[in-house]
């Protein structure tokens, strides 16, 4: 198979059908090339077990990671008592590769006002949503007060039964720096962390890539790039997907 990839990697679209993508707006890129097709690598690692932290309804654990991860259990951790039961019912059909956790993690344990976005619920969040996040997104402009709880991560790990090869997925829409932080001595065991960082501040307060780095260089992770990145009518990004690989690991 790697001859035939390798053989294929030299073959490029002919300059007529680029120029019909261009026209279109679209580029083409060979899969290889794509952080998305391979994971930056972690596919190569021995992933046991997934931490996917802002799982909303179960649709990204049960489409992409556990494809990506056959091996794996994944523990989804979901806040929101309107994603939750369907989480919930993904979970109980999966298995028993999908574990859901009815709560949000950040750095303490309390039950915080989360604030639900009644059109978009992937766009909920512990923390309120700016002007330049509605600009950006007309469609998120109602949202709903709901009581949800969070705890620290460090304090359920106990409970998981973690493996070594841990891979953490955190989208908590800017409210992941307060996930590091209560989960230091968790993530400091991981191999990888796939964290949404926003570039633009969409939520008050929110987490800016500066205090996602600082956290997890600390805890010895090297940033290796991003996933998805998504942009404004205008062209600013407004927030990715890091990767952050703990060092070595990939040798």
């Amino acid at each position: 198979m790697s001859k035939i990839v390798d053989r294929w990697r030299g073959r490029w679209p002919s300059r007529a059908t680029k120029a019909v993508f261009d026209r279109l707006g679209y580029a083409i890129v060979p899969k290889w090339q794509q952080a998305n097709e391979t994971w930056g690598g972690l596919t190569r690692l021995p992933i046991k077990t997934v931490l996917d932290i802002g799982a909303l309804r179960g649709e990204f654990a049960e489409d992409i990671l556990a494809p990506a991860f056959p091996g794996a259990t994944i523990h989804c951790f979901e806040p929101s008592p309107d994603a939750f039961p369907l989480l919930a019912e993904r979970a109980a059909a999966s298995g028993g590769r999908i574990i859901p956790h009815h709560f949000g993690l950040g750095e303490e344990d309390a039950e915080l006002t989360f604030f639900v976005n009644v059109d978009f619920q992937a766009s909920s969040s512990f923390l309120e949503q700016t002007d330049t996040n509605i600009r950006a997104f007309p469609q998120l402009e109602r949202t709903e007060e709901r009581v949800a709880k969070i705890k620290r991560l460090d304090d359920v790990a106990p409970e998981l039964a973690l493996t070594p090869d841990l891979l953490v997925k955190i989208d908590t829409q800017g409210y992941e720096a307060h996930v590091i932080r209560g989960g230091r001595k968790t993530l400091a065991s991981a191999v990888a962390c796939i964290v949404e960082v926003q570039v633009s501040e969409l939520y008050e307060g929110t987490s800016r890539f500066s205090d996602i780095y600082a956290e997890l260089s600390a805890l010895g992770f090297v940033f290796c790039g991003t996933f998805d990145q998504v942009l404004s009518r205008d062209g600013d990004v407004l927030f990715f997907d890091g990767l952050f690989i703990k060092q070595g690991a990939l040798a």
